[in-house]
């Protein structure tokens, strides 16, 4: 019974390896695609591994945390513009690879690219 429930515990624990080296990192830093730099400043915003955002050049918008929960990712923090409030928005991962990452709501995509 003992060595049953060390194989199944072996095996639990080297799926969810693979399971999460299937599946790039979302920590780092990602702009917007399809912006001219030429002509506006990139926006978009930095995930560290401690749950905190870095938000780039994104307005009234001061996201201070960040989490996923399944395929959605929620960024919490404040928005400072003419009507100041908490926020918190979700957002589906319909996208994630080394190099892009695509986010839905709504109906609306916003695409990044890492930098």
């Amino acid at each position: 019974m003992i060595k049953h429930l060390k194989i199944i515990a072996l095996s639990v624990m080297m799926g969810l390896f693979f399971a999460s080296c299937s599946r790039p990192s979302i920590v780092g830093t990602w702009i917007e695609m399809g912006q001219d730099t030429i002509f506006s400043d990139e926006t978009g915003f930095t995930l560290l591994e401690d749950g905190k955002v870095l938000p780039i050049n994104m307005g009234g918008y001061e996201f201070q945390s960040w989490e996923i929960m399944k395929e959605t990712i929620i960024f919490k923090g404040r928005y400072t513009g003419t009507n100041p409030r908490d926020l918190s928005d979700t957002l589906n991962i319909v996208e994630l690879t080394k190099e892009k990452l695509v986010l839905e709501q709504a109906g609306y995509k916003l695409s990044y690219r890492r930098k």
